[in-house]
């Protein structure tokens, strides 16, 4: 009986040995963004926010929309500075066709801590399914920034195709819309492609103005 009792115990064993080393341990826990923390957050409203547009490159936009022409418009917005400081940048891309151009606006907001930012990116979320989405169809889009969404705005004419994504990290909020043509028959087609170029330029708007205007260290 105790020699039965020795083996089975020597099976358990290696078993538990076997199991730890066939690497189906549980992945670590992913580390938490410091910047999605309470408090101010990583981006400092710098004091020529307009200046802010004239840094923005379009290059992630060039394969769907075409290249910059002409010049940027920049245009402060927003009616309380101590909640936040908005600007908005308006640029027109010309492509190779006439239907590959269009109009980019983005709107960079800085607001007062990353609390404030979460909750007016969920408020506006709401707000943009109800009054300005297409069939009220907002959709979450991975892979830019803490968190984004994106919707096609009900169009006043046929043949404009207006897509628009947000994204937020830390207290910045990004906001990038097109306008452009839409395409006979190739609707779905035309705004994933425009939605794809969208995060990629949204994530570069975010890492210049990171980078342009980061908050000051802590002390």
């Amino acid at each position: 009986m105790g020699v039965r009792i020795a083996a089975l115990s020597l099976f358990l064993l290696s078993s538990v040995a076997i199991s730890a080393c066939s690497g189906d341990d549980p992945a670590p826990a992913a580390t938490p963004d410091p910047a999605e923390a309470s408090g101010p957050g990583s981006y400092a409203a710098p004091v020529d926010l307009e200046g802010l547009c004239s840094l923005l490159s379009y290059e992630a936009l060039s394969s769907a929309l075409g290249v910059p022409a002409g010049e940027t418009k920049a245009e402060l917005h927003g009616s309380d500075p101590t909640s936040s400081r908005s600007v908005r940048c308006t640029r027109s891309l010309a492509g190779a066709n006439t239907a590959d151009g269009g109009l980019v606006t983005t709107d960079i907001t800085f607001w007062h801590d990353v609390d404030l930012a979460k909750s007016q990116f969920a408020y506006t979320k709401g707000a943009d399914a109800k009054n300005f989405a297409q069939d009220q169809r907002v959709e979450a889009q991975g892979g830019v920034g803490a968190e984004a969404y994106r919707y096609v705005r009900s169009p006043s004419s046929e043949q404009v195709l207006i897509p628009e994504l947000v994204a937020r990290h830390s207290n910045l909020d990004v906001s990038v819309q097109f306008i452009s043509s839409a395409p006979p028959g190739g609707l779905d087609a035309r705004s994933k492609q425009l939605f794809e170029a969208a995060g990629a330029y949204a994530n570069e708007v975010l890492a210049t103005v990171r980078k342009a205007a980061p908050a000051p260290a802590a002390s």
